[in-house]
């Protein structure tokens, strides 16, 4: 409906403000991106093509591991993200964690340089076992010689080494954000619905989807500093053994959304976080970032490998 054609004047007026804020916040956003677009392309990416480290932070750069994790045969997407984290990220200490009944030996053959850990098979039995053990503070103490853990799993891809870059931000916790679906609806009206919903309190873990939208991030590529993951689980295990909800049982959103607050974690905006990694809507992250590719993307092989990431990521036969 054209604004031209409301004939009543409240309703003239309603929609009139309506559409000056949104074309006033469109504005805003497009600036924003603008001069974000000009700092990172000129800054935080300047040497990270070809598997090359920045060196922009040679001075106090932290310690950090790659984790993955391998409980059965991959398939060949997997294999190739597999192949693909060991070539960018080889450099850095690269740990695949197994189950104990199997055997990872020949990737171990197949991979100078990376080593393995074996852990109950208990952890691996469903998404749930592997959400507990994640938020467990011993599995963090298992690395506690390093700064930071890069969390890589086998549905993440990585593009160039950028580790050191964003461990020199000294964030907390940086994931994939969780963005709306690309669509009209979602950029224009749906994103204002949905920031609405967002600020009504979460109570006894039940979160609402809106309340993840354009939060940070998902946990499947995701880095995190070891000592503050360890630290705040361990203050809050009965939070953990007592919240309910689907989405609150996740690992990375009880991280990232219910201890955000209450723990202060140092998380970037979504904005930034971009810059680090896409989830979902990768073509119109890709957007967002001016044609800038993070430094890794997550579930590439899901709902958005037909219309985008098959045509950006080769799959080794």
């Amino acid at each position: 409906m054209l604004i031209e054609n409301v004939r009543h004047p409240l309703l003239y007026f309603f929609f009139l403000s309506l559409q000056s804020i949104i074309v006033s916040r469109l504005k805003k956003n497009d600036q924003i991106m603008s001069n974000l677009n000009s700092c990172v392309k000129s800054v935080s990416l300047r040497n990270c093509d070809e598997g090359r480290g920045t060196d922009l932070h040679k001075q106090g750069i932290k310690k950090s591991v790659v984790v993955t994790f391998v409980w059965r045969n991959m398939n060949e997407k997997e294999k190739s993200a597999f192949c693909q984290g060991v070539k960018i990220l080889g450099k850095y200490p690269f740990v695949v964690i197994h189950p104990q009944s199997y055997s990872v030996d020949y990737l171990l053959e197949q991979h100078e340089g990376i080593s393995s850990l074996a852990l109950p098979d208990e952890h691996f039995q469903s998404v749930s076992t592997y959400n507990s053990m994640m938020l467990s503070p011993w599995f963090y103490q298992l690395f506690s010689e390093f700064d930071y853990m890069l969390v890589y799993q086998l549905d993440a891809y990585v593009f160039s080494d950028q580790l050191d870059y964003w461990t020199s931000m000294d964030y907390d916790y940086i994931g994939a954000p969780w963005m709306p679906n690309d669509t009209k609806y979602e950029r224009l009206i749906g994103q204002w619905i949905l920031r609405l919903l967002k600020h009504f309190p979460i109570r006894n873990g039940q979160i609402h989807s809106a309340h993840l939208f354009h939060q940070v991030g998902n946990g499947g590529f995701s880095l995190r500093r070891i000592a503050k993951m360890q630290e705040i689980l361990e203050r809050n295990q009965e939070m953990v053994k007592t919240t309910q909800g689907k989405h609150a049982r996740q690992e990375d959103v009880f991280i990232s959304v219910l201890l955000k607050d209450k723990e202060h974690l140092k998380i970037p905006n979504y904005r930034l976080a971009m810059y680090f990694a896409f989830e979902k809507a990768p073509a119109w992250c890709l957007e967002f970032t001016g044609g800038v590719f993070p430094f890794g993307c997550h579930n590439f092989n899901g709902r958005y490998w037909d219309s985008f990431w098959k045509y950006h990521i080769p799959i080794q036969k």
